[in-house]
């Protein structure tokens, strides 16, 4: 019914709209009408978690808006204004195409909707208020962005609106309080080098995480009091035992536990089994160096540092979060990322990050499988060139969700590597194990099997360009195929009986053309005497005689 109401009351406005266009167009009663539909249509929305029946219908209907005109400033002013915006941009971004939860105000802190990442449309909605002169929207969107300073640290996109908060935003103390915490949260975003806060083991033993420096350190920040951390912790310790094979990865735990509570921190490590960590606590009476340092003011948090000693990320929010950081940093030096993921999200993933779908068929049974995975998949030249370019992963074809992929892509072989387009169609497929302990004939086999795909869409589209008929037969020389004599036909045909005898034509017609009827045979016996002029007679001869006796086996 509120929806129905809605729409009608849209409708009146485009009409009256179009009978006071030529009066006022920007009168304020337009105006004031406008504002009301953006507020009711965003109270709506919110009201319904975006779950409305003909939401383009009604988006389309909504008005783009000044924020800084008069007459919305003063409408604002009746309302709550960073609501309004909220609402307002909220809306502009469901306009777009955006989802729901992508288009929602991913700033501040709201008992309906989990606490999100900042996204492109909360950085847009942030660059519009702060470059323009917006005072009454300036002050709650700084307490925002406070706000996300705590819950996930200082971002590139909200460091980028430093400048603009200095230059556009009148002189206020909650102003000199955000760009001062601007200073301190700069420090810790991705790159810097971690704060050596000094920590304390279970015998009292100094430490900080200068003396890790050649691992990736992965750190679980808790409290005995915090009933969500000791809730999380069998998940991080279940980390752990995954990674415990990794001799370049060492995993901690930090208690912020003060010092009456040492007792209890020991009987939580015992009765919590946290075990195949580094397990040390902050150990200063009401706020340590560490807290201050880090910005500690929720727990659980998790921290990434590279081995350089360097910040990965300091705002994990789950071990789950955490792993998928972890594996992102350690297969930067490594090998292929293969992700836990279904095939439907691995494809989803990859039209969103503007990749293909590498999938390695195997089976429990067979040993090229075995040794493709332990001996090649791991290799940082195989990790180089497939982690920029595709969502990777590993299926047993006789398991779960294999089964369906061998009988729909017709995988008979193992291994057998499957290149899939985002939308879930075959790109190309290749069969077979490599030898030796080498990356590069993996990577090249797969290489020529994405350029294949490629060269043979030109050559359908008819190029038959000289140097693209020349590549063309190299790659199909490396990779056998079918199409390999036609295309040399094409490439030599044109060419004079001297230009045939150079050494690499000569090579392509003596070695590949193999059938007495193809047309380049016959013109080498119409054209004996002047091939023998160039290459010596007795060459040209034996060249026939072995076509011959190999197609007739004589």
């Amino acid at each position: 019914m509120i929806q129905y109401k809605l729409l009608v009351s849209l409708s009146a406005w485009c009409f009256s709209v179009t009978l006071l266009a030529q009066q006022a167009s920007s009168s304020p009663k337009i105006l004031r009408e406008q504002c009301r539909l953006v507020w009711e249509c965003g109270e709506y929305i919110m009201e319904h978690k975006g779950n409305i029946t003909n939401r383009d219908s009604l988006l389309s209907r909504l008005p783009v808006l000044d924020l800084a005109d008069t007459t919305v400033v003063a409408y604002m002013k009746e309302h709550r204004p960073i609501d309004f915006a909220d609402y307002y941009y909220m809306l502009q971004a469901l306009k777009k195409g955006e989802s729901f939860d992508a288009a929602r105000d991913g700033l501040g802190f709201t008992t309906r909707f989990p606490f999100r990442p900042l996204n492109k449309n909360d950085y847009f909605k942030l660059r519009e208020v702060f470059s323009a002169p917006h005072p009454l929207l300036h002050e709650p969107y700084m307490a925002n962005i406070e706000f996300a300073f705590q819950n996930r640290g200082c971002t590139e996109g909200l460091a980028a609106l430093r400048p603009l908060i200095a230059q556009n935003v009148a002189d206020s103390p909650r102003k000199q309080r955000l760009l001062a915490l601007y200073d301190e949260y700069e420090k810790l975003m991705k790159g810097h080098l971690a704060p050596l806060s000094e920590l304390k083991d279970a015998e009292g033993k100094t430490h900080t995480f200068a003396e890790l420096r050649g691992k990736v350190v992965v750190v679980d920040v808790w409290a005995t009091w915090c009933s969500s951390c000791l809730e999380k912790m069998p998940a991080f310790i279940q980390l752990c035992q995954r990674w415990g094979h990794r001799q370049d990865v060492v995993f901690a735990t930090l208690s912020i536990d003060r010092n009456k509570s040492y007792r209890a921190w020991l009987d939580a490590i015992d009765k919590h089994q946290i075990k195949g960590t580094l397990n040390w606590r902050a150990d200063v009476e009401g706020g340590s160096s560490f807290e201050q340092d880090y910005k500690i003011v929720g727990i659980p948090r998790y921290f990434v540092i590279d081995a350089e000693g360097r910040i990965v990320t300091l705002y994990a929010s789950s071990p789950e979060e955490l792993e998928q950081v972890l594996t992102a940093v350690c297969t930067l030096q490594q090998g292929i990322l293969f992700e836990e993921l279904t095939l439907q999200q691995a494809l989803d993933k990859a039209a969103r990050e503007g990749k293909r779908v590498f999938v390695d068929c195997y089976t429990q049974s067979c040993v090229p499988c075995k040794y493709m995975a332990k001996e090649i998949f791991p290799l940082k030249e195989c990790g180089d060139y497939f982690n920029p370019r595709y969502v990777s992963l590993m299926r047993d074809m006789e398991k779960g969700e294999g089964v369906d992929i061998a009988r729909k892509y017709n995988v008979r072989m193992y291994p057998t590597f499957l290149i899939l387009n985002p939308d879930g169609s075959l790109y190309c497929m290749e069969t077979g194990a490599t030898t030796g302990k080498q990356a590069k004939a993996f990577v090249d086999k797969m290489d020529d099997a994405v350029a294949r795909v490629e060269m043979e869409r030109r050559y359908k589209a008819n190029d038959r360009t000289p140097e693209f008929l020349r590549q063309y037969v190299a790659l199909l020389r490396r990779s056998p195929s079918g199409n390999l004599v036609p295309v040399i036909n094409e490439l030599l045909m044109p060419l004079s009986t001297a230009e045939l005898c150079m050494p690499d034509n000569w090579d392509l017609l003596n070695n590949e053309i193999k059938s007495t009827d193809n047309p380049l045979f016959e013109r080498l016996l119409k054209e004996r005497d002047d091939f023998g002029k160039h290459l010596g007679r007795e060459v040209v001869e034996e060249e026939i005689r072995r076509a011959y006796a190999e197609e007739f086996r004589v």
